[in-house]
């Protein structure tokens, strides 16, 4: 009998952890941005909900800074047709503006170190883009299918 009520407590405590980890792990949102706090406090925008054609990414989002743009972001927005971006982002994660196909003009992070596999994958109305010298990786398959990309910088 007490082995068996032990049992039921543990499974009843493992549960609780799992609810509190799912609940723990939901992204947070600030108008039409979702958002995770990384561990040195700044901020890694993981989805965009809006439907703006001419987009200027905020530099902060509740009182903290942006410095990723994080996995899948802004896939598959294809009303999109120009982004500003912050001087602050480091990250641009993998498929991050991927299938952005009205995409035409970005302007990238001077502070921009990493741009993730398949970041611009299927771009197709990209024509032309600045990557800053502070880049020191580009993924994979970054600019594939970017099919009217002619100047890069």
């Amino acid at each position: 009998m007490k082995r068996t009520k032990k049992i039921a407590l543990i499974m009843l405590a493992v549960a609780l952890m799992a609810v509190c980890f799912v609940l723990g792990a939901s992204a947070e949102t600030w108008g039409d941005y979702e958002y995770a706090v990384l561990e040195d406090g700044t901020v890694e925008i993981t989805k965009y909900n809006g439907s703006e054609t001419e987009l200027v990414i905020p530099e902060m989002i509740d009182g903290k800074i942006v410095t990723v743009i994080g996995e899948d972001a802004f896939w598959y927005k294809t009303e999109i047709k120009e982004i500003i971006m912050p001087n602050y982002i480091k990250k641009i994660g993998r498929s991050a503006f991927g299938a952005c196909d009205s995409l035409e003009c970005i302007g990238l992070s001077e502070q921009l170190e990493i741009i993730g596999e398949s970041a611009f994958y299927r771009c197709g109305s990209l024509k032309k883009i600045e990557i800053p010298d502070s880049v020191n990786s580009i993924g994979g398959s970054a600019f594939s299918n970017c099919y009217t990309l002619s100047e890069i910088k």
